[in-house]
């Protein structure tokens, strides 16, 4: 994997990766939004980054397997979890990166872990994963509603299959765009971090979806009082991709939001 490094747009960091992951049967849910929506939860030292003027809200569920850290064996308990990820995409400088509003996944101990090490805003929620396979294809269902009294009502409930065969995106195309990013950008303890990815290229296929409910992406999509109706979002679906993670790298102490 480290010897296909042509796909990125930057070198691959310096020292050795420290986390390796597989993501499999990952659902790329996209809705365009005006980039005002989000430029103010983002943290200084981050600009939002736009396609066309535009702002996007992905939201991924997929199941995550292999997780171990550099040199060990994986852990029982922690290795392997359903997740949904919630993010929007930034950049600092030359290296445009992704910005978690939320992740969710039924693991107490990567909730708790990610938030005391990285700042990630991790949440505990209860999931059902399943996947399904006949001699039309592939469908997966994901089922998570997050824990916690104020939380109770923030449930996605969604199945998917992919339509077309996979295939690299174009560079240039919005598809390009979305999911060749190769770091991620969180604050902690009032630190602007970036932890840098490897992987190889996306082979992506299109998708499609059903949203059976929904409510946990409202809170993401309609910021603000925004209450139009939400547009159809632009679905894909990926088979399986294995990632490597470096040490979160200190950029600057910052205070938390601007």
């Amino acid at each position: 994997m480290l010897q296909n490094t042509a796909h990125r747009p930057y070198p691959l960091p310096n020292g050795p990766w420290v986390m390796r992951q597989t993501w499999r049967h990952l659902l790329f849910a996209h809705w365009p939004v005006p980039a005002e929506t989000l430029k103010s939860i983002l943290p200084k030292g981050i600009e939002l980054d736009t396609y066309n003027g535009l702002a996007y809200v992905g939201v991924l569920p997929f199941y995550m397997t292999n997780v171990r850290v550099r040199m060990l064996p994986q852990i029982p308990g922690v290795s392997s979890m359903p997740q949904i990820n919630i993010r929007t995409y930034v950049r600092r400088e030359d290296k445009p990166g992704v910005y978690f509003l939320a992740l969710d996944t039924n693991n107490l101990p990567t909730v708790l872990m990610t938030r005391l090490t990285l700042g990630l805003p991790y949440y505990q929620a209860e999931m059902k994963w399943s996947t399904k396979r006949d001699n039309t294809g592939t469908r997966l269902q994901c089922h998570s509603t997050r824990l916690g009294s104020a939380d109770r009502k923030q449930s996605l409930r969604v199945s998917f299959e992919p339509i077309s065969a996979a295939a690299e995106t174009a560079d240039g195309s919005l598809e390009h765009w979305l999911v060749e990013r190769y770091c991620l950008y969180t604050v902690h303890l009032n630190r602007l971090l970036r932890v840098d990815l490897h992987h190889k290229k996306w082979k992506i296929q299109h998708a499609t979806a059903k949203f059976y409910e929904h409510s946990l992406l409202d809170t993401y999509l309609h910021r603000e009082g925004r209450t139009e109706r939400v547009k159809a979002p632009l679905l894909h679906y990926a088979r399986e991709m294995d990632a490597l993670m470096w040490a979160p790298r200190i950029l600057s102490p910052i205070n938390p939001v601007r």
